[in-house]
């Protein structure tokens, strides 16, 4: 996934999901089924990096730089012919590496290893240090899975496949055949598939009868295909060309298509009209008309407008918008006549975030030129999501711009949520610097979400100091609830000592 799929995706999601998103718990299930692979000597390293970055950086923290000189040290024996011996044994010197540094420093472990960013927005894929690392030592790279958040499973453990299989795709194919995990081992095949297609798109397709039929079949072949055209695009043609009449070949079209977007959008939706499958046809032209929209945004309307009323023109409606990011007021206008009020409020929130990031000034300019309602809601609430990931100051301040209090709560609360997470005693000096007001509680609402359940004592000292009396004793009520978990004692000691009103304690003490 590319950074601009990234934008796509923090931009429509509505806000109650990305709260859900970032606060999901890690769940177990997965991880106990993945199976590892049996201990067999690793395929040196097809990866090609300089030395410089192979090696300990400076200033770097010292955990990750005895991950990296064991890393490298393996690589040499691996490369330089050591012996079977001499290579477990490295392996095993990085392994307990990698456990140190995970005690230490998990977030800098997994963002060296993985190319893992648990905070903010990032590319979902992996970095060549973390292929080079897969390569070198793949048994070490499925362990570190356990300490993945499982959001973020999905993506690595088809990315550990795909890196896999560029060194020994005979030993990543068996892994995946190993697992007994249906989703487990359609993740895996859908990276190794990909990843062989880059080089072999005939090879690819003899594995794609391993996959599950339906979803993962459906998702792998397009990219397997949109992979294989990039390298090679009149080999990626012919063969396609060449498979019968079906949803294979009208899946191999559609990935071919999505290559050619941005190079040549007119033959890329010319292609994607050519699809048999009603369904398969409309998600490609859906697509390719993102590029189209940007080199020709005349034929890119003239084709939506051919289409009937309904969600199909909607979602056309929403592409073209997304692909004229130069010229970002008609991208405004064409995600706002959008029939369908969930579409339009993800094109709009697309566009406004777009636009902010490319040109803020301007942006900032026809924001302030918007009257006051909806739209202008939507568009200063996609704003304030994307930079609590960086500025959070100015999200707060974007944040209470907006009218509606509804999503003015949920984006303060979601900004404070943010901003403790990642640096608590900033949010909470922020917070304290605001002016008495609804808008100093939200803040504080939200940071007492963050901190009930790891720092319950520090919770309920920021929620007593919340103005608004409703707002402060549900505030209250959660941080006891989390509380009484773990223990119900200190937390009734607290409500009995402190200086609230007799009938807020009698609504908090457990009964």
């Amino acid at each position: 996934m590319n950074t601009r799929s990234i934008l796509i995706l923090t931009a429509i999601l509505p806000l109650g999901v990305l709260v859900t998103i970032g606060l999901v718990s890690q769940s177990t299930s997965i991880k106990k089924s993945i199976k590892l692979p049996p201990a067999t000597q690793s395929k040196p390293p097809t990866v090609n990096m300089e030395k410089r970055d192979l090696l300990p950086a400076a200033g770097e923290k010292a955990e990750s730089s005895e991950i990296r000189q064991a890393l490298f040290e393996l690589q040499a024996l691996q490369k330089g012919g050591g012996s079977n011996p001499q290579i477990q044994e490295q392996k095993v010197a990085l392994k307990a590496a990698i456990e140190s540094g995970i005690k230490k420093d998990r977030k800098g472990v997994l963002r060296l290893l993985l190319n893992i960013e648990e905070e903010g927005a990032h590319q979902l894929v992996f970095t060549d240090y973390a292929r080079f690392f897969v390569q070198s030592a793949p048994d070490l790279a499925i362990a570190l899975l356990d300490q993945v958040r499982e959001q973020d499973l999905d993506w690595v453990i088809k990315d550990i496949g795909a890196a896999w299989a560029k060194s020994d795709p005979e030993a990543a194919f068996a892994w995946a055949n190993q697992q007994t995990n249906t989703k487990v081992k359609d993740m895996i095949l859908g990276g190794v598939i990909v990843s062989i297609a880059s080089k072999d798109i005939k090879g690819a397709l003899a594995y794609i009868q391993s996959l599950s039929p339906g979803a993962s079949q459906d998702s792998t072949i397009p990219e397997a295909f949109r992979m294989a055209a990039y390298y090679d695009f009149q080999g990626a043609l012919a063969v396609m060309q060449s498979l019968p009449k079906g949803r294979t070949k009208d899946l191999a079209t559609n990935g071919i298509s999505r290559g050619m977007d941005y190079k040549n959008p007119q033959a890329a939706m010319d292609m994607a009209s050519g699809i048999g499958d009603t369904g398969i046809r409309t998600a490609a032209e859906l697509v390719v008309v993102v590029g189209l929209a940007r080199k020709d945004p005349d034929a890119a309307i003239q084709w939506m407008l051919s289409l009937p009323v309904g969600q199909t023109k909607d979602l056309a409606l929403k592409s073209i918008s997304e692909g004229m990011d130069n010229n970002p007021q008609a991208a405004w206008y064409l995600a706002s006549v959008i029939g369908d009020e969930g579409i339009r409020t993800q094109a709009k929130r697309y566009v406004a975030w777009y636009w902010f990031l490319m040109d803020r000034p301007a942006a900032s300019k026809w924001l302030q030129s918007l009257p006051v309602g909806q739209a202008k809601d939507v568009a200063l609430n996609s704003i304030s999501y994307q930079l609590t990931m960086s500025e959070r100051q100015v999200a707060f301040n974007i944040a209470s711009e907006i009218g509606d209090t509804g999503i003015r709560t949920e984006a303060m609360v979601f900004a404070a949520l943010s901003w403790c997470d990642h640096d608590r005693a900033a949010a909470i000096k922020g917070m304290q610097s605001l002016p008495v007001g609804p808008n100093k509680d939200l803040v504080a609402k939200g940071i007492v979400r963050a901190l009930a359940a790891n720092d319950p004592q520090a919770a309920f000292d920021i929620a007593a100091g919340i103005g608004d009396s409703d707002l402060r004793t549900t505030a209250l009520k959660n941080v006891v609830e989390q509380w009484s978990k773990k223990d119900p004692a200190a937390a009734t000691q607290w409500i009995n000592r402190s200086t609230l009103p007799q009938e807020v304690k009698t609504q908090l003490l457990p009964r």
